[in-house]
């Protein structure tokens, strides 16, 4: 397994300006994925923030912000990339 990390949402670390968490991601998820571990950390930051503002849990901006992105560009992502097709 290798270790996801990025600025923002990956380690449980406090006394930054964003809390940091860490997990592990199977290297065949990012082969299957071809994707690099960045270009994975920002599409979850993507998706989490979808979930939770399709969810009602967040606000527009609160899940631009966990998206690391503004609020036009997540409503884009959100009409474009919701329903993922079977690969």
């Amino acid at each position: 397994m290798l270790p996801v990390a990025a600025t923002g949402i990956l380690m449980l670390e406090r006394g930054t300006l964003m809390p940091t968490v860490t997990f592990d991601v199977p290297e065949g998820a990012l082969s299957a994925l071809r994707l690099s571990p960045t270009e994975f950390v920002k599409e979850m930051r993507v998706a989490a923030a979808l979930l939770w503002y399709s969810r009602g849990e967040l606000s527009q901006s609160k899940a631009a912000e966990v998206a690391g992105t503004s609020r036009a560009e997540l409503l884009t992502n959100s009409r474009i990339g919701a329903s993922p097709s079977c690969r």
